[in-house]
């Protein structure tokens, strides 16, 4: 069973073809975004994961998967499990393109890029303005601001789909923000693009001190077309134990 934990934005689209290049002998499920948890905390959305994982998968071993900020999520999902005791489900943890293991020092170019891909039909700078616009608003508040002033139906307008998408962005960027990561696995994977993400420099360096043993693979491709790679669904697809424990410095 492979579980994959939903990226910035809360949707599981990205990882059609990533699941179509598994082939039918893997079983998947998918979590996204839980928007009935008011916590924005990254170990709060990761024990309300934990909880589903339980429900859908009473019994038997899993691989933990995730892109982007899945890939926290993926490992603060096993940290809580392992100290439950129940580690020994746990076949693997594979962090795909994950942010760097500290808060981020660049998190507002970051959150201007993910607002503008939810409204790619403004320009960057209007993104920005907007964004420094709404800056003193709570997230529920900052959302329906930044729909009234971005989304293609103009002010007044409602538009719920953006208006989802803008919740669940902004509380990610928000959980991201407060997340100190800590603890330690027994073993972790990190799969990273060749072009490096902005952000994810020194990636494997920075997550070293939070496995006992942890294996990096570069795969091609850069942050979203490495989804298709076929290196990384051998990967992802290759026993934990067949891979040297090891960090490359990337």
């Amino acid at each position: 069973m492979l579980i994959l934990i939903h990226p910035v934005g809360g949707l599981l689209d990205w990882y059609k073809p990533l699941v179509a290049g598994l082939g039918p002998n893997w079983d998947c499920y998918g979590i996204p975004r839980d928007r009935t948890c008011d916590d924005t905390a990254m170990q709060a959305l990761a024990r309300s994961y934990l909880a589903r994982i339980r429900a859908a998968h009473p019994t038997g071993r899993y691989t933990l998967a995730g892109w982007c900020l899945g890939g926290p999520l993926a490992y603060e999902i096993a940290l809580q499990a392992h100290a439950d005791g129940e580690g020994d489900r746990i076949d693997d943890v594979i962090l795909l393109d994950p942010p760097r293991a500290e808060t981020p020092t660049n998190s507002h170019d970051i959150l201007i890029t993910h607002i503008h891909n939810a409204c790619p039909h403004q320009t960057r700078s209007i993104v920005v303005e907007a964004l420094a616009a709404t800056e003193q608003l709570g997230i529920p508040e900052r959302a329906a601001a930044l729909v009234a002033r971005l989304g293609l139906a103009g002010p007044g307008s409602s538009d719920y789909p953006l208006l989802g998408q803008m919740l669940m962005r902004l509380g990610d960027h928000a959980a991201m923000d407060s997340w100190r990561p800590t603890g330690q696995l027994p073993h972790l994977r990190l799969c990273l693009p060749q072009a490096v993400t902005p952000g994810s420099e020194n990636a494997g360096e920075s997550w070293r001190s939070h496995a006992a043993a942890l294996t990096v693979t570069v795969v091609p491709g850069d942050h979203e077309s490495m989804l298709t790679s076929e290196e990384l669904h051998r990967a992802l697809t290759a026993p934990c134990d067949s891979h040297p424990h090891q960090a490359n410095g990337r």
